[in-house]
């Protein structure tokens, strides 16, 4: 019968195929390449009792690949989110202040009649000068009824403070009236007393056009 030698069983195309798109797709698309590593698996096994080094390495770069992707697709998706987030705030804040500044319009355009009080840089917010003592009292009683005129049309947040200040601005003048002689300094004092006029400042620099709030 002669001498009996061991033959190498050749491995099938088709093994040798799924082998090499069992790895391709591990990295490429690591869950479909988790199943077809499964597949090759088993076809090794059915075929040389094993499954092929290539196959198991499919398998576990798969199982790698997989996982990596699961943490780099939350990682962007909280990024994404957080943008998404952001974006809305953002959004949300301009809407609020469109709003104001829509409800504001009145008051702004009534104070940009009187353009000093705001409008150029004086820390005593237009209050008159003495230039002519008998011309004071008058003054300083026209920009009261400035005041006046404003606090009907005043914007819902600072309506308290424009009524404060110009409920203030009266006062001084009431006393100024019963002065033999105009004291102005002490009127500035009464002026900044409170932290109203402050605000309204802010407000109008925010809300109303460059020209009343000097910018």
């Amino acid at each position: 019968m002669g001498p009996l030698a061991p033959r190498v069983r050749e491995v099938p195309g088709d093994l040798r195929i799924i082998d090499i798109a069992a790895i391709v797709l591990a990295f490429l698309l690591p869950p479909v390449g988790f199943v077809v590593a499964l597949v090759a698996m088993a076809r090794g096994r059915d075929f040389r009792g094993w499954p092929s080094p290539l196959a198991r390495a499919a398998t576990w770069v798969a199982v790698v690949m997989t996982f990596v992707m699961a943490v780099a697709g939350a990682f962007l998706w909280f990024e994404l989110e957080e943008q998404r987030e952001a974006q809305a705030a953002a959004d949300a804040a301009a809407a609020a202040h469109a709003a104001v500044v829509a409800e504001s319009e009145e008051f702004c355009a009534t104070l940009a009649a009187t353009p000093t009080i705001f409008g150029t840089g004086d820390p005593d917010y237009g209050w008159p000068q003495l230039e002519d003592p008998a011309g004071y009292v008058p003054a300083i009683s026209a920009y009261a009824a400035t005041w006046q005129g404003l606090v009907p049309v005043a914007p819902s947040g600072i309506a308290e403070q424009v009524t404060s200040f110009s409920a203030r601005v009266d006062g001084i003048v009431a006393v100024a009236n019963s002065l033999p002689s105009p004291n102005r300094a002490g009127d500035l004092l009464d002026l900044h007393s409170q932290a109203d006029i402050a605000t309204i400042d802010g407000f109008v620099a925010e809300y109303c056009s460059p020209e009343i709030s000097g910018e």
